[in-house]
């Protein structure tokens, strides 16, 4: 037995062709944390279709064909996070969404849960910024 071990990198379609190459090589299980939703669905469907389990660790996919998912629930994080910085500015201020790679389903259930968090709020006033973890962007742009 042996441990075959990938990273993408944060590239979906090279995940796809490393759990398409798993698949020709019969590997026994794979456990994969998807890197976003739209890339990685169809290679992961095919290993379900080839009969080789597959657990998702951490993120999902668009389509109910994966033998288990082990990961939290990210709406109430994103919830949470929104309660916590509105009660630390009084209900009122702005706040900066700094977001990470938008096809991953992470990313994506935060925001829905932050965004349904931080417009309980009137006075709290929300701006998104999408950057994909190069924050050198985000010097770039003007927060007033």
């Amino acid at each position: 037995m042996f441990l075959l071990f990938t990273t993408a990198e944060n590239d979906g379609q090279r995940q796809a062709r490393q759990i398409d190459s798993m698949i020709a090589r019969k590997v026994d299980l794979i456990v994969v944390a998807p890197d976003n939703v739209n890339d990685v669905t169809p290679a992961i469907e095919r290993a379900y279709r080839a009969h080789i389990p597959v657990i998702l660790f951490d993120r999902k996919v668009k389509t109910p064909h994966y033998t288990a998912s082990i990961g939290g629930d990210n709406v109430e994080a994103g919830r949470e996070v929104a309660r916590f910085l509105a009660s630390k500015l009084d209900g009122k201020g702005t706040v900066v969404e700094i977001t990470g790679l938008k096809d991953a389903s992470p990313v994506i259930e935060r925001h829905r849960g932050f965004l349904g968090g931080v417009f309980v709020y009137r006075y709290v006033r929300w701006i998104d910024f999408l950057c994909s973890y190069d924050l050198t962007l985000l010097f770039d742009k003007q927060f007033y």
